[in-house]
């Protein structure tokens, strides 16, 4: 599905997101779906545990992945590009929309409006996505009335990300904010984003509200780990513009002309401090400040900690190699990494539940296998580059099993998915790249029956 130039502006603040899933549960499958320049958001949940695969959220007026109210889905293969309002050469807008439809946070990440105490707490899980920032073409991105950051945890918003590139958001990497500047992570209710990231609960298990990581069986006793967690993520090309409501203007140049210099002739130019990299910042006063100026709520110490940790395997100051320039967005993208670091990620700990495939072991939503090409807006824009790879497929019986065979490309690694209502797929095998030819997969957990069988093999 590719949905195109939606979200009507209501009022003023006031829009329609491109897909909105309010309390949608794991009855339901959202995979290729594209979201190309929507006035608003492009995914939104409010709550619900529905997941979602191989998604595009491009050129958005606001958050390209927004989450609320108890969000426990689980997401893989996302791919998220701002809008930066940047006009061409001949002074059109390349990507279609106003100069005012700009994208915002990276993503936005919240708990319940008001009390912090609803159940269950918003903690899902995002593996293997690619989500490129604003960037810094633009004069805007500089001292700009908004934090222009990375992911936004606020509200007693969390989430468990892994495996992700996080690039090209100019006022910092991750900004994480709460009303309050601490929060107790022992409890089942922590109160806090802050707190969320500070360490691990000791009841509720997964949800807070005694479920299980599966979401069906019963766990009140500690979580197996924290609520809010960056793991083996990399993050490449971030805080380098100045913020006027950052304190300290905290970034590494003050102006697009400095950034511009550096960009040409320093090759150590997107190294950033961690100051740069987890700004402190005061604008919030809506969300229970007492007074502008609190700084200790964004980015506390020992938030910064938790995700500098070695322990968590996170990379900053990366470069994975994908072909991204800094300033444009809207043609020439490869999302394949040719950085052996995100190609083989040897510490990959992606959780082995609701249809994630654990064998994803490199760094954003493409290994090799351009998967958004051939079907969208964006490709046929010419977005995108690299190559889809689309393997004919055979199904025959080997014994009482069922044999999947299909032609595999050199190097190229697949995987082998099995479902039983050509609805939910979930893995039977992934298959390592290695010489061109016919690949035959037996699947010896099941046998041919009464019950339907689905297969399909997607190139990773």
């Amino acid at each position: 599905i590719s949905n195109r130039y939606g979200g009507y502006v209501i009022a003023l603040d006031s829009e329609l997101n491109a897909y909105s899933l309010y309390g949608v549960g794991r009855g339901t499958v959202l995979e290729f779906l594209e979201s190309w320049n929507n006035a608003d958001d492009d995914f939104e949940f409010w709550g619900g545990d529905v997941s979602l695969r191989y998604a595009l959220a491009l050129f958005g007026g606001d958050d390209g992945f927004d989450t609320d109210q108890g969000y426990l889905g689980t997401v893989q293969y996302l791919v998220q590009v701002q809008n930066n309002g940047n006009f061409d050469s001949t002074g059109s807008n390349v990507s279609g929309r106003s100069t005012a439809n700009y994208g915002d946070s990276l993503t936005e990440n919240d708990g319940p409006e008001s009390g912090n105490t609803a159940f269950p707490l918003s903690t899902y899980i995002l593996s293997n996505a690619t989500l490129i920032g604003r960037g810094y073409a633009s004069a805007g991105s500089y001292n700009n009335t908004e934090m222009l950051a990375g992911p936004n945890f606020r509200d007693n918003g969390g989430a468990r990300w892994h495996n992700s590139i996080i690039m090209d958001n100019p006022n910092g990497a991750v900004l994480i904010t709460d009303r309050t500047a601490t929060g107790d992570a022992s409890t089942a209710q922590a109160n806090s984003s802050l707190g969320r990231y500070n360490g691990t609960r000791t009841s509720g298990g997964f949800d807070g509200a005694g479920r299980g990581m599966d979401l069906v069986s019963v766990n009140t006793g500690a979580s197996d780990a924290p609520d809010g967690r960056f793991h083996s993520c990399i993050f490449f090309r971030n805080g380098l513009a100045s913020n006027s409501v950052a304190i300290g203007n905290a970034g590494k140049y003050a102006s697009k002309a400095a950034f511009d210099s550096a960009y040409g002739s320093d090759a150590n130019y997107y190294v950033a401090s961690n100051n740069n990299l987890f700004p402190s910042e005061n604008r919030r006063t809506g969300r229970g400040a007492a007074a502008q100026g609190d700084i200790n709520r964004a980015n506390t110490a020992t938030v910064v900690a938790q995700l500098t940790n070695v322990s968590n395997y996170n990379t900053f100051n990366t470069d994975p190699g994908l072909t991204v320039n800094p300033y444009t967005r809207t043609s020439g993208l490869n999302l394949r990494p040719t950085s052996s670091s995100a190609r083989s990620l040897t510490n990959s700990a992606i959780p082995n539940v609701r249809g994630l495939n654990t064998n994803a072991t490199f760094a954003g939503a493409v290994l090799d296998n351009a998967w958004m090409r051939g079907w969208t807006l964006s490709d046929k824009l010419g977005v995108w580059a690299g190559t889809q790879y689309v393997p004919e497929v055979s199904l025959s019986v080997s014994g009482s099993n069922p044999k999947v065979t299909f032609g595999a490309e050199a190097n190229i690694s697949y995987v082998v998915e099995r479902s039983t209502d050509n609805k939910t797929y979930t893995q039977v095998v992934t298959v390592p790249g290695g010489a061109a030819g016919n690949v035959d997969v037996t699947d010896t957990s099941v046998t041919v029956g009464s019950t339907p069988l689905f297969y399909r093999v997607i190139a990773l």
